[in-house]
């Protein structure tokens, strides 16, 4: 068939019967405007195009693979022209000849492309429609439609020919605007890519930062030699070695620690950069595909398109569901490292998934050490090379696993060619092991760099005999870095030819001993240890071996002092004797002795952090005039200070700054300030003030002066004006918003300096005038220091020196209305107060550089901050706000209630000061955070009660036991001891009668084979009593059941030989006539208050603990209570008085100036240092005990303790309450 343009498209040949029509059915006249083809169209994307029954194939863009052009995709859309879809069903070849006809008339066409603007088609030629393909045109999708019907004229079937073409043009002009709306998507990818350059580039720096952090830790390890040298000297036995390795290990952690923290920062710093970078490339391709989407016209849904083995999702969040499948997905770059240790290649746009694991290698090299495998080929051979010099099998492995000491000790065997024969003296090897582990220096280059090599020499030529010859080797060659080495002075120096026999160091340690005995006896055994460093120390024993020294000694302690456990276990016993004899002797020296220094026993200011501490006036000053004027004013001694805020009561960790401060001070004969830094008028109380001088008088301290920062208000003042004056400090007004945005903001970006930083001088002075004259508010005007904005520490950036507070102050009044702040008091009243060292805790470890920077700044004398390791307990909360919360809702019954961990909660339950002392030192003080269990705490105060207070019998829960074969007036006076091991501590008389009380856990009504004591049948022993007793019947309360009676015999042989009791229970007798037993009201159990072992990390209030306080009622006790107490009560007011006495007009204190004004200055007196908490003892077999502070006794009064003829016993009005102080050591399997 033949098509014609001349004649009218036949009316039997309805428009929608041409295949197109037949599968696009919306493409109808009525919603033609609204047909959009979609790239995505299988008839595209398939590789065909549909004509009829057979298929035209061409080359579809789209497999070419998941790259393929776009640019030929919108070429073959337009080649396809309209007339290839008006085909007829012809198959004699007509169809293919219109196709033809179509392509034809497309190549007079401009061709398309996505890069270049778009060109309206030409409008296609009329296509006349011959009468046969009329006739022969299907009649499908007609319906009822019959071709009589319609009277179709040429005009009509041209126009609507015609408006269909036009129609498919257009609509395929809005495939081609979307098309071109996807090649901005592109660009904005391409965009994106090259963001992700600049995020490279960042990285690439965090790379060469992680690479320094790993240097630095190369060399903290390389600060371990010392710690392998001490390994594998197998001659080296001396505790002061021990010392020192502790020591360093603290050091090497300490480093280690600062390192992770560093990089933790970076870290943190570089996620929230990566984070910023994302949510921007995000944003920005979001924006290029709403631009994108906006231009696409009518279509039903976002523009998209997909590439074979994309990803699928929709260009515009929220768009309107379209027909196509699949997006151009928004480009996601790793923002977090993977695995790897290798750096992003060079110019990488991306970072790949192995460039970006650095930081996991790095994190994991710090904590993990290589692997190390003894049974590989390799190290066997090493190994076996070491064990060929002497070295033993766990020495050599020790140097095989680290590699540095390995290697180091290949080159010295290499270099010195040593190759141990038969006749090789083993002893060599370790000295030659000990000479690998030395670091480096002159000593190495000496004589032309043979300096390691002429050692070596010495050592395997038999010269050097001992590690502390090879030690003087070096020492000496450092000193001598000459050409040539002279070998009569190296020999000289360094001990050669010398020999020590053991009997010469015995009679030198003995003639150093003899020479020493008065302060050795004294300590004993305790004196092993700095006597054979001492020892070793001497000129005649230089070269001397450490293990002849060490056994030496032994040898002359044993034969003075005996066996050294032995002595040991005599000493502790003396010593427990002494601190429990009750004697008023005992106890004026065992406080006195708690005023002064630490146990010798136990320093820690001989060992670790506080040991190395500078000399007074070795911390470097600004002038030399400086540290003069200092030591004139010291005298040269250690002069420390405690500056609590008294805005609330001190806990524990405070317990730690208090033995640390006033005990550096005591150890070196200096003294100790107490100052109370009230600059914050608004949270200061009274009672705070009191309770802390109290608090630190109860732990055994006494200030040399108390003192007030509010005292030197005026010479701050003055400081502050000479700061403005030399242009490094202003006046801001400046909000906190605005100054926390200057310093960065939350992520820490760029900082900026305050537009008020560069105020002249005059101006400033003229601000702060006003600023005292209370012109300005609260918050609308501060004073700031000019610091460093550049400096990495945020204590440099710009700090507050003084703020203005419209509320009076305790000690001045109305005088100042503006007042400074901690970072601008401490240093300068540190320097008024002329302070030797300054303690701290490291939380304030980045504030000692605006320390120093303050005091340089107006040229005062510097004193030194050193930082320590804070204390903290698990299981309990210091945080004075928490804690403040816990009293005001209700859940304590105050800030001393005994389940808190406040100094003054743990006084009024009993825990001993010098416990808590002994725990501090126990513990010891380093750089580190010390998170101690609850656990440990308790158990340095149980050994510290153990052997210290007296055993009473305490029956929690009486049950009354008859004594059926004795008279009622049975009576039989027992003498008890007070503590069955300690002797010296005496006996107590108690009565034993017919009637005893028993605590009712000590008696079942059903027996059993592993219940031991008192049942039916059973026979049980009392504690101290004359006789055991055996069950004979029980009577039980009607109501209730309970047991209210048990009868008993006395085995006094009067029935028959008596039983022998497998245990033993305590008991209480009935005896009115001797006030027994002794009524207590109540006894208050107390448990942990939270839950978990960390409660301020979480709730606090919802982690408390249920039923954390009991109380029982009517419990008894025996008689022996009332002696313990009064004798107590006695020694501690004497004590108390006489330490009072002794300070009087000693300690300095503020003076208080006439004036409604001022609060009174809390003063020291006897009765801080008295307290119901003085009477403790152990209940056998229950707990330790203490009277609680709600305890009415009228015999303990210290009136009635002053009347000799005062009788001891129960009054009227009186109220016994004993509270449990730590409970007894698990007995386990004991029934």
């Amino acid at each position: 068939m033949e098509y014609s343009y001349d004649s009218p498209p036949s009316p039997a040949t309805p428009l929608s019967s041409h295949p197109f029509d037949s599968q696009y059915p919306d493409a109808s006249p009525a919603n033609l405007l609204d047909f959009t083809l979609s790239p995505s169209d299988p008839r595209l994307t398939g590789g065909a195009y549909a004509r009829d029954d057979s298929f035209e194939e061409f080359d579809s863009p789209l497999r070419s693979g998941p790259h393929g052009s776009v640019r030929q995709l919108g070429d073959d859309l337009h080649n396809l022209s309209v007339d290839e879809f008006y085909e007829d069903e012809d198959e004699d070849g007509t169809a293919h000849a219109h196709a033809a006809h179509g392509r034809e008339t497309a190549r007079q066409q401009p061709r398309f492309s996505l890069f270049a603007p778009s060109v309206l088609h030409p409008e296609t030629p009329e296509r006349p429609i011959s009468d046969e393909q009329r006739a022969e045109s299907p009649q499908e999708g007609q319906g009822e439609m019959h071709p009589e019907d319609i009277e179709p004229t040429e005009e009509t079937d041209h126009r609507g020919h015609l408006g269909r073409a036009e129609a498919r043009e257009e609509q395929l002009q809005a495939a081609l605007a979307g098309l071109r709306g996807i090649n901005d998507v592109f660009g904005g990818y391409v965009g994106a890519l090259e963001a992700a350059k600049t995020h490279n580039q960042r990285f690439t720096l965090q790379v060469s930062h992680t690479n320094a952090l790993l240097d630095k830790y190369i060399e903290i390890l390389g600060q371990t030699e010392h710690t392998q040298r001490l390994v594998l000297d197998e001659t080296w036995h001396g505790g002061t070695e021990d010392t020192n390795l502790q020591a360093l290990a603290t050091q090497v952690a300490a480093l280690a620690a600062e390192a992770a923290a560093a990089r933790a920062e970076q870290n943190a710093r570089e996620e929230l950069r990566q984070q910023e970078e994302a949510r921007e490339r995000e944003q920005a391709a979001r924006e290029a595909v709403a631009a994108a989407a906006a231009g696409t016209g009518r279509g039903r849904g976002g523009a998209s398109v997909r590439a074979r083995g994309g990803t699928r999702g929709t260009l515009a969040a929220g768009a309107a569901r379209g027909r196509g499948r699949g997006v151009v997905p928004t480009p996601r770059l790793p923002t977090k490292p993977t695995t790897g240790l290798r750096k992003p290649a060079t110019g990488s746009s991306i970072p790949t998934a192995a460039s970006t694991g650095l930081y996991k290698g790095v994190v994991r090299s710090l904590v993990m050490p290589p692997k190390f495998d003894p049974s590989s080929p390799e190290t066997a051979t090493v190994l076996s090379l070491f064990a060929s010099l002497g070295l033993t099998d766990k020495q050599s492995v020790d140097i095989a696993r680290n590699a540095k000491l390995s290697a180091s000790l290949k080159s010295v065997i290499e270099e010195g060619n040593i190759v141990p024969s038969k006749d090789w003296d083993a002893r060599r090897g370790p000295l030659i092991a000990h000479l690998a582990g030395i670091k480096p220096g002159k000593w190495d280059n000496a004589a032309n760099g043979t300096g390691r090599k002429y050692v070596t020499a010495a050592i395997v030529d038999g010269r050097l005999l001992s590690i502390d010859q090879v030690n003087a080797a070096t020492k000496y060659l450092e000193g001598h870095p000459d050409a040539e080495i002279n070998t009569d002075m190296f020999d000289r120096e360094c001990g050669v030819g010398i020999i020590v026999t053991p009997e010469f160091t015995r009679s030198a340690v003995a003639a150093y001993i003899d020479s020493n005995i008065e302060s050795i006896s004294r300590k004993n055994w305790a004196e092993a240890g700095p006597t054979f460093g001492k020892a070793k120390a001497l000129p005649e024993l230089r070269w001397a071996s450490s293990t002849d020294i060490k056994t030496a000694v032994d040898d002359e302690f044993t034969a003075r002092f005996g066996c050294k456990e032995a002595a040991k276990k005599a000493l502790e016993a003396e010593r427990a004797a002494v601190a429990a004899a009750g004697s008023k002797k005992s106890a004026k020296a065992s406080t006195s002795q708690a005023t002064t220094t630490p146990s010798p026993d136990v320093n820690m200011f001989t060992v670790g952090f506080l040991r190395d501490l500078h000399a007074p006036g070795g911390n470097p000053q600004i002038k030399p005039s400086l540290r003069d004027e200092h030591l004139a004013a010291t005298g040269g001694k250690v002069r420390t200070r405690f500056p609590p805020e008294p805005n609330g009561f001190l806990h524990i960790g405070h317990s730690k700054a208090i033995a640390v401060n006033f005990g550096y001070a005591a150890h070196h004969g200096g003294e100790c300030i107490l100052r109370f830094d009230d600059t914050n008028p608004e949270a200061e109380e009274q009672v705070y003030f009191d309770s802390i001088l109290e608090t630190v008088r109860w732990l055994g301290y006494e200030p040399s002066r108390v003192t007030y920062s509010s005292d030197y208000f005026g010479e701050l003042w003055d400081c502050a004006v000479e700061l403005i004056k030399r242009g490094k400090a202003y006046v801001c007004h400046c909000t906190a918003e605005e100054i926390k945005e200057d310093r960065g903001g939350e992520a820490r970006g760029p900082r900026r300096p305050s537009r008020y930083r560069d105020r002249p001088i005059a101006e400033n002075l003229h601000e702060f005038n006003r600023m005292r004259a209370g012109e300005y508010q609260p918050g609308e005007a501060i004073l700031r220091m000019k610091q460093d904005l550049e400096d990495g520490n945020p204590q440099m950036w710009d700090l507050i020196a003084y703020r203005a507070v419209k509320k009076p102050h305790h000690r001045t009044g109305s005088d100042w209305c503006v007042y400074p702040t901690y970072d601008f008091t401490h240093c300068l009243v540190d320097s008024f107060e002329n302070i030797s060292h300054s303690l701290c805790t490291t939380e304030f470890i980045l504030s000692r550089v605006s320390y120093e920077w303050l005091c340089d700044a107006i040229e005062v004398y510097k004193p030194r901050q050193s930082e320590y390791g804070r204390l903290n307990l698990d299981g309990t909360i210091m945080s004075k706000r928490k804690i403040r919360k816990l009293v005001e809702d209700g859940h304590v019954l105050g800030w001393d209630d005994p389940r808190l961990y406040t100094l003054i909660a743990l006084r009024r339950r009993g825990i001993p000061p010098d416990a808590i002392k002994s725990f501090v030192n126990g513990l010891g003080v380093t750089t580190q955070l010390t998170h101690i269990e609850i656990s440990r705490f308790e158990n340095t105060v149980r050994s510290h009660l153990e052997n210290t207070v007296p055993r009473l019998m305490l029956v929690l829960k009486p049950l009354k036991v008859t004594i059926a074969n004795v008279a009622d007036d049975y009576l039989v006076m027992v003498d008890k001891p007070v503590h069955p091991k300690i002797p010296s501590m005496g006996t107590s008389s108690i009565p034993f009668t017919r009637t005893v009380y028993i605590d009712a856990s000590d008696f079942r009504v059903e027996d059993d084979k592993d219940y031991f004591r008192l049942a039916p049948g059973k026979t049980v022993g009392l504690l101290n009593a004359p006789f055991p007793i055996t069950y004979l019947e029980h009577k039980t309360d009607p109501a209730t059941g309970e047991v209210i009676e048990v009868v008993c015999r006395l085995e006094d042989g009067s029935t028959g030989p008596a039983k022998k009791p497998k245990t033993f229970i305590h008991w209480v007798a009935d005896c009115p006539s001797l006030q027994s037993p002794v009524l207590v009201d109540e006894v208050r159990i107390t448990e942990q208050l939270f839950k978990s072992a960390k409660p301020e990390e979480s709730d606090f209030i919802a982690d408390i603990a249920p039923d954390t306080l009991k109380i029982v009622k009517g419990a008894m006790v025996e008689i022996g209570f009332w002696k313990l107490a009064k004798g107590a009560m006695a020694s501690a007011w004497e004590s108390a008085h006489e330490r009072t006495k002794a300070i009087a007009g000693k300690a300095a204190v503020s003076a208080d100036t006439p004036g409604e004004r001022r609060a009174p200055t809390p003063k020291s007196s006897a009765a801080q240092l008295v307290g119901n908490e003085c009477i403790r003892f152990q209940g056998l077999r229950s707990a330790y005990w203490t009277l609680d502070k709600d305890a009415v006794v009228g015999c303990l009064a210290e009136g009635a303790m002053s009347d000799p003829d005062a009788k001891e016993g129960r009054r009227e009005g009186d109220k016994i309450i004993l509270g449990r102080i730590v409970t007894l050591k698990a007995d386990v399997g004991k029934k």
